[in-house]
C-alpha cells in the first residue's frame, strides 16, 4: 500500500537539507576552522551531495510507483467496513438518522435503534405498524410524519391506487392527526417525503410535488410532468443546509449505470425546480450534501455551497459491493461514518446485510498488494460481490475495480494496456477478445490450469476452452454464459437444428406478409445472416473472396426487396416475441427459458440456429464475467488467485448458465425434480403454492415459476425429460467463439458500403465490388 502523502512530505524535507548543506558548504571564508585549507567545505559539500542523492533516488522510486500505481481511499483515508448483526428476513428500507437513532421501515413498520457503536437490532423499538406505509420523514419538533398508499378494490378484484394519507405521530402509537388525500397518488416504491430546513413537508406524487404545512394543510403544488420520464424512477433526497432534491430517472428501478436528472426543490416562482450537475449513479439523502452511489464503484457527495460532486469512498476500499439497483440504503450518520444496507445478490433470498462505514487512515490498515481489474461499460453485481469477499479472506491482495466506457476502449484503456503497469485483470464481456488474443495481449492461462489444485479441464465445456484458445494460448475461461440464438415455430421451420441462408431467403419469400425477426432491420445483416457471409463469401485459409459474384449480387438484391415490402408493411416498433414474425432472436438464459418461449407461442418450437455456409447447426453465446489476466500484469500469481477462486466457487452463477458442467448438471437435475413440502412426520405433503380455505394444501408439486400467455396464467412445475433431453441437444452444438475479429471488421464494411445500394445512390454491382476489394485487402492482412 502506497503512502503518497508520507512520502512526498519526507521528499520535501530531503530536499531542504540536502539545499542547506550546499548552502553551508559554499559560506563565508570565516566559518572555516582554524588550519584547515578547505577540508570543511569539501566534506560539507560531500554530505550535501549524499543529501542531493538520496533525494532523487526518493524521487525516481516514488516516480516509479505513482505511474498508474493504484492507491487506496480517498485523501488517505478509506471507510473501513464493520457487519452489524440484523435479522435475514427482515426487507429493509428507509434509512434515516436524527441525533441519537438509526430509524427504518421493515416488515409493514417504521422502528428506531439507538445509534451506538455496536447497534443490536435486537434493540429496536416499534413506532408504528401499517403494511401500507410507503415512507416516513423525522420532524424538527421529534415527530415521525408518514404516508400511507391507499387501494380501492374494482369489480374484478384488482387493487388499484386510491390516494394517500398523511399521519404525524409522537411516541409509539400516538397519532396527532391524519389527513386523507384522496386524489394523490404516489408511487409504490416510496421515497416520496421529506422536511425542508423551514420545517415544511414536501410530497412526492406520480406527477406533482406538494408543500404541506405542520397541519397537514396543502399550501402550494408545483408539476414534475416536464422534469420525469415516462414510468421511470423518481425520488425526494434530501442535502445541506436543508435543501430537497428531486431525482429522476429513464428507467423504472433507476440504476446506478444512468445519469438521474437531479433538480434543486427551490419553490420559486419563477424556477421552483433548479437543474443541478447530472451524475451517473443512484442519488441518496445526507445532512452533509446529497450523495451518489455510481457505477464506477464511488460515492460522491454535492455541497450546495460548492455546487460540485466530490469522491468520498469507494466501496472496494471497503471490501464491500454496491448492487446496480436502487434496492440499497445509504445513510450518512456524521462526518466519520456511514450506515449501509446492501442486497446480498449471492444468496437465494437475496438477503439484507448491514455495515457500519467509520473513516479509517490507509496508513493503520495490514499492507497488501494491490491489484486492479477492469471492466467496460458495466461490472456485474455478482463479480462486484465476490471481488469484495476475496479481499476480505485474502490476507496478501486487494482487488480494487477500474471501470471504463464503450467511448474509452480506444483511448483510456488501451494506453493503460499497453503501459508499463497495466490492470492485472480484465473483464472483457465487451471487447474484441479474438483481436487481443491476436496480440498477446492476455496471458495464457492453460499453465495456471494444469498446475491449479481447485480446478481441472474437465471441470468446463470443452468447447468454451477451445473457443477461447488463440494462436495456441488459453486467454479466457467465462465463468458463465447465456444461449443467444434464433428459434422458430417447428411447424415452419422444421425440427432439424441449423439450416442455410438459402434456406432463410426461402422461409421469407414463402410468408411474403410475415416478418423474419422481431428486433429492428438494422441488425438483419449482422445478428442473422452475419456468420452465413462470413463462411460462404470468404476462404480463410487463402484469403480468396467472392463478394463480386452474381450469387453476392443475388443477396443484396433480395435483402433490398425484403426490407422494402417489410417497410411498407410494418412500423418500427419492436415487439417482443411477436405474433407476425417468423424467427426469434432471443436468448435461453435459464433452464426454464424454453417452456415459457413454448407456452407463449402455443406450440413446439425448434432452436434452429443462425444459417451457415453449409448447414451446420451454429448457436452462439454471450459470455458473463470472462476474465483476462495481461501479459504485462505485475501481479500474474495475485490475479490467478483470484480467477482460481472466482471460478471455484461452488454456488451457481446469480444468472445463466455455468461454463462448468458439473454445475451445469447439477441444476438440471434440480430443474427436472418437483419440488415438495414436507409434513412433520417427514411424509410429502403435495402442494402447488396455494392453500384452500381451511389452510391445507392443495395437491400437487410446488410451482418453480409462473407464465403468463393469451390464455391465462400458466404453472411451471418441473422441466420434463423432453424439455432437458431438447436442451442438452442443444449444449453439444454451442458456438463459444469470442466476439470480434476480422469477422467483425468484414459485417461492419458490409453494413457499410451496402447501405448506398440500399438507398439507392450506388448500383449492386459497384457495391458489391466496393466490398470485394474492402474485403480481401483486409482477410489477406489478417494472414
Amino acid at each position: 500500500m502506497k503512502r503518497g502523502a508520507f512520502i512526498r512530505k519526507q521528499l520535501f524535507f530531503l530536499s531542504m537539507l540536502g539545499c542547506m548543506c550546499l548552502a553551508g558548504c559554499s559560506g563565508k571564508e570565516g566559518g572555516n576552522p582554524a588550519g584547515d585549507s578547505g577540508g570543511w567545505f569539501r566534506e560539507s559539500k560531500k554530505h550535501g551531495m549524499y543529501f542531493l542523492l538520496l533525494f532523487f533516488m526518493l524521487f525516481l522510486t516514488a516516480c516509479g510507483k505513482t505511474e498508474g500505481t493504484p492507491e487506496l481511499g480517498i485523501d488517505g483515508y478509506i471507510y473501513q467496513a464493520r457487519q452489524l448483526p440484523a435479522e435475514e428476513e427482515y426487507q429493509i428500507e428507509g434509512l434515516k438518522v436524527d441525533n441519537d437513532s438509526l430509524w427504518f421501515m421493515a416488515n409493514g413498520g417504521i422502528y428506531s435503534l439507538p445509534l451506538e457503536e455496536n447497534m443490536d437490532f435486537g434493540n429496536r423499538k416499534l413506532l408504528t405498524s401499517n403494511s401500507n406505509v410507503t415512507d416516513y420523514v423525522l420532524g424538527q419538533d421529534g415527530a415521525v410524519y408518514y404516508v400511507l398508499m391507499n387501494y380501492s378494490t374494482t369489480k374484478d378484484w384488482q387493487s388499484v391506487p386510491a390516494g394517500c394519507t398523511l399521519v404525524k405521530q409522537k411516541g409509539s402509537w400516538s397519532q396527532e392527526w391524519q389527513k386523507p388525500f384522496p386524489d394523490i397518488n404516489i408511487s409504490w416504491y416510496g421515497k416520496c417525503l421529506e422536511m425542508d430546513g423551514n420545517g415544511q413537508l414536501i410530497l412526492l406524487s406520480e406527477d406533482a410535488l406538494y408543500w404541506i404545512d405542520e397541519k397537514g394543510e396543502i399550501k402550494d403544488t408545483v408539476s414534475v410532468e416536464n422534469y420525469q420520464f415516462t414510468e421511470g424512477a423518481q425520488r425526494l433526497a434530501t442535502g445541506d443546509a436543508g435543501r430537497i432534491y428531486y431525482c429522476t430517472a429513464r428507467s423504472w428501478y433507476g440504476s446506478n449505470d444512468e445519469t438521474w436528472g437531479i433538480y434543486e426543490v427551490t419553490g420559486a416562482e419563477d424556477s421552483p425546480l433548479k437543474e443541478i450537475p447530472g451524475k451517473k449513479g443512484i442519488p441518496y439523502s445526507s445532512a452533509y450534501g446529497l450523495l451518489c452511489d455510481s457505477s464506477d464503484g464511488m460515492v460522491y457527495q454535492y455541497r450546495g455551497e460548492t455546487a460540485a460532486w466530490e469522491p468520498v469512498f469507494r466501496w472496494s476500499d471497503s471490501n464491500l459491493s454496491s448492487p446496480n439497483t436502487n434496492s440499497n440504503e445509504l445513510v450518512q450518520t456524521d462526518e466519520e461514518h456511514f450506515t449501509v444496507m446492501l442486497r446480498d445478490v449471492i444468496s437465494e433470498n437475496f438477503n439484507s446485510v448491514f455495515y457500519q462505514l467509520s473513516r479509517t487512515a490507509v496508513s493503520e490498515l495490514p499492507e497488501k498488494e494491490i491489484l486492479v481489474l477492469a471492466a467496460t461499460e458495466y461490472i456485474s453485481d455478482e463479480l462486484k460481490e465476490w471481488v469484495s469477499r476475496f479481499n476480505r479472506e485474502n490476507d496478501r491482495y486487494h482487488i480494487t475495480l477500474e471501470q471504463y466506457g464503450i467511448d474509452e476502449i480506444d483511448t483510456k484503456l488501451n494506453s493503460r494496456l499497453v503501459s508499463s503497469n497495466p490492470p492485472d485483470l480484465v473483464d472483457v464481456n465487451w471487447l474484441d477478445v479474438v483481436s487481443y488474443g491476436e496480440k498477446q495481449t492476455f496471458e495464457d492461462l492453460a499453465p495456471f490450469l494444469e498446475a491449479s489444485d481447485a480446478l481441472d479441464r474437465d471441470m468446463f465445456f470443452d468447447r468454451l476452452l477451445e473457443s477461447n484458445t488463440i494462436d495456441g494460448r488459453l486467454v479466457c475461461i467465462p465463468r458463465s454464459f447465456y444461449i443467444a440464438t434464433v428459434f422458430g415455430r417447428a411447424s415452419e421451420v422444421g425440427t432439424d437444428t441449423g439450416w442455410t441462408g438459402e434456406e432463410v431467403m426461402a422461409l421469407a419469400e414463402k410468408y411474403p406478409d410475415r416478418r423474419l425477426l422481431q428486433i429492428g432491420d438494422e441488425f438483419l445483416v449482422r445478428r442473422l445472416f452475419g456468420i452465413y457471409l462470413c463462411e460462404h463469401y470468404i476462404d480463410w485459409e487463402s484469403g480468396e473472396c467472392t463478394f463480386d459474384s452474381e450469387e453476392f449480387h443475388g443477396f443484396l438484391e433480395w435483402l433490398k426487396g425484403y426490407l422494402n415490402r417489410i417497410h411498407r408493411q410494418f412500423d418500427d416498433t419492436w415487439e417482443y416475441l411477436a405474433e407476425d414474425c417468423l424467427l426469434y432472436m432471443d436468448g435461453i438464459t435459464d433452464l426454464s427459458s424454453r417452456a415459457r418461449y413454448e407456452r407463449e407461442l402455443g406450440e413446439e418450437l425448434t432452436f434452429i440456429g443462425h444459417p451457415t455456409s453449409e448447414g451446420r447447426p451454429c448457436i452462439p453465446v454471450e459470455v458473463q464475467n470472462a476474465l483476462c489476466i495481461t501479459s504485462r500484469s505485475r501481479h500474474k500469481e495475485g490475479a490467478w488467485q483470484f480467477l482460481e477462486y472466482f471460478l471455484s466457487r461452488e454456488e451457481a452463477p446469480a444468472y445463466y448458465f455455468s461454463s462448468r458442467k458439473d454445475i451445469f448438471q447439477r441444476e438440471l437435475d434440480e430443474e427436472m425434480t418437483p419440488d415438495y413440502f414436507y409434513n412433520e412426520d417427514g411424509s410429502i405433503r403435495m402442494m402447488d403454492g396455494s392453500i384452500d380455505m381451511e389452510g391445507n394444501a392443495l395437491s400437487g408439486p410446488f410451482m418453480k415459476a409462473r407464465v403468463w400467455d393469451s390464455n391465462g396464467e400458466v404453472l411451471y412445475y418441473y422441466m420434463s425429460q423432453e424439455q432437458a433431453d431438447a436442451l442438452l441437444e442443444i449444449i453439444e452444438v454451442l458456438d463459444f467463439t469470442p466476439r470480434g475479429g476480422a469477422q467483425d471488421r468484414v459485417l461492419d464494411i458490409i453494413d457499410e458500403e451496402s447501405a448506398g445500394y440500399l438507398d439507392g445512390s450506388r448500383s449492386v454491382k459497384e457495391t458489391a465490388e466496393i466490398i470485394q476489394n474492402r474485403v480481401r485487402n483486409l482477410v489477406q492482412e489478417s494472414l
